[in-house]
């Protein structure tokens, strides 16, 4: 009995004690003062980055703002709710400040407004008519999301390079440009070595990283390193590419000839050359001249690295004449063999809509693997990629980081800019849209957005296979574009027999010591 009268005494004392706790002396109540400070913090987060403004008329519209009568009132409600949160005796009064405030802030955001002047900025990049039928879906969906219109400035690769170049010169180029593989060559100022540098071209990307504008937390680490000069990102890219065999699948079965493996040695990339050609029309050839397209630089420079003489490692050459005269004697060989047709017909056709691959005079071409989904669009037939002869034996591939896109030094809508690069190169929402063009995405979510396409995935798969055939991509020849048009054009003086292959492959070694100097 004494023992349970103690115990019963102990949880009186407790009782009384926590009684104390909870309702400390004066006050009746506890005043519980959370949704208050979600309001205050609420109200403090509405006017992030909102102006004032009397009509909005100088500001553009990527800004928000609102009148100074506007952000007063708000400022006044955030202030009487701090004070009823000081001088409030009732849970009443508390809830009544909370839900003022709420009413408050409820009607400044619906008082915000974008500023009346209209974004526009100007994206330059190259392409055919599918690619920018792709890319103005692309530019659709951001209009709609962002306000920004971007307004497209297409040519042709050569043109476009040209036009970037001088316009970049004289500070009036696009304010998005797609430079391409020319990034490369941009390198630093460094004490005037190499003057102008990229950043006298270009402006940097990294301000808008840290700003939260571009969101690079997700791209591949070799994206990045692509973009970045001296620690400072300049570019991003818009897909990875790998050189590559573009074939003609549903020709190929129609007339029973067995498909290509996806590795062959040359000697069994002729074997099966070979075995096409009697089974081909006879206005039909295996493979196009690509020793005279615009694109032939790519497979010029592979043969050369193929064959352990690649033609440039930031210093010289270790190609001679008489190497590069094996390189006109491999397309002559073939063009005797009638695995490839003459310069005469080969002339008639591009590489783009009128390509002779699409003009089903071809059954394989050579070109960056993206090119899979422009030919597809041209071409019913299915189409298929193999690897570039010996790329398994030498490793003679490369993974090229291209269609790099970045934004010009004089640029007066950089944040825009920024905003589209952002969406452009890296959003999953874009890449949807496009799928793997212009090559292969730099995201793992951007890659999951393009699997429901089959062509895509053909060069997904395609990608990942050939990678393992791989070296590091060489320093590139200075001056590229003007190096790779000469070499054209003395490939087609090779080709319709105006010089002999010795003589063009001393016309190249002369070409190829004027670009790097010697």
């Amino acid at each position: 009995m004494k023992r349970n009268f103690l115990l019963f005494g102990t949880i009186i004392i407790s009782i009384f004690v926590i009684s104390l706790t909870a309702c400390p002396p004066g006050n009746d109540n506890i005043l519980t003062y959370a949704l208050l400070d979600a309001a205050i913090d609420s109200a403090n987060a509405a006017k992030t980055n909102v102006l004032i403004s009397t009509d909005g008329s100088e500001l553009t519209n990527l800004k928000i703002w609102v009148t100074q009568q506007q952000m007063d009132a708000l400022n006044a409600a955030i202030a009487n709710a701090v004070t009823a949160k000081a001088q409030s005796t009732t849970q009443a009064q508390v809830d009544d400040a909370v839900s003022t405030l709420n009413s408050m802030v409820t009607i400044f955001n619906a008082a915000k407004q974008p500023g009346a002047i209209q974004v526009v900025i100007r994206w330059s990049f190259w392409g055919s008519q599918p690619r920018i039928d792709n890319a103005q879906s692309a530019i659709n969906l951001f209009t709609e999301r962002t306000g920004i219109i971007v307004n497209v400035e297409t040519q042709g690769v050569t043109e476009h390079f040209q036009k970037f170049m001088t316009e970049l010169a004289a500070g009036n180029a696009a304010d998005v440009i797609q430079l391409g593989g020319h990034f490369r060559t941009l390198e630093i100022n460094d004490n005037g070595t190499n003057a102008p540098g990229v950043e006298n071209y270009m402006l940097p990307l990294t301000q808008f990283v840290n700003s939260g504008i571009i969101d690079t937390s997700q791209l591949d680490d070799l994206a990045i390193q692509a973009g970045t000069r001296d620690g400072i990102l300049y570019a991003l890219p818009l897909g990875i590419n790998m050189p590559a065999i573009i074939y003609n699948k549903s020709a190929l079965e129609r007339v029973g000839v067995p498909l290509p493996n996806t590795s062959m040695t040359w000697e069994g990339f002729e074997e099966w050359m070979g075995i096409v050609k009697p089974l081909l029309p006879a206005d039909t050839w295996v493979l196009t001249d690509c020793s005279i397209v615009p694109s032939s630089f790519m497979f010029f420079s592979y043969w050369a690295g193929v064959n352990n003489t690649p033609l440039y490692n930031g210093t010289n050459t270790q190609l001679t004449a008489e190497e590069v005269q094996k390189y006109f004697e491999l397309w002559n060989g073939w063009r005797s063999a009638g695995y490839v047709p003459s310069a005469a017909i080969s002339t008639g056709y591009s590489e783009t809509d009128e390509a002779a691959l699409v003009a089903g005079k071809t059954i394989a071409t050579i070109n960056w693997s993206n090119s899979l989904s422009y030919y597809q669009t041209l071409i019913s037939d299915e189409l298929g990629l193999i690897e570039l002869p010996n790329a398994a034996v030498n490793q003679g591939l490369w993974t090229q980081v291209n269609q790099m896109i970045g934004i010009s030094a004089g640029s007066a809508n950089g944040e825009a800019a920024a905003m589209f690069i952002n969406f452009r190169a890296i959003n999953p929402d874009a890449w949807a849209i496009t799928g793997a063009d212009p090559g292969f995405p730099s995201t793992s979510a951007a890659r999951d957005a393009i699997a429901t396409d089959p062509v895509s995935q053909k060069i997904v798969e395609y990608i990942s296979t050939a990678v393992n055939h791989t070296s590091p991509v060489g320093p590139i020849i200075p001056n590229e574009s003007e190096f790779n048009s000469v070499l054209r054009t003395i490939a087609q003086k090779a080709a319709s027999g105006e010089i002999t292959a010795a003589q063009a492959g001393q016309e190249v070694m002369a070409l190829i010591n004027e670009h790097i100097g010697n």
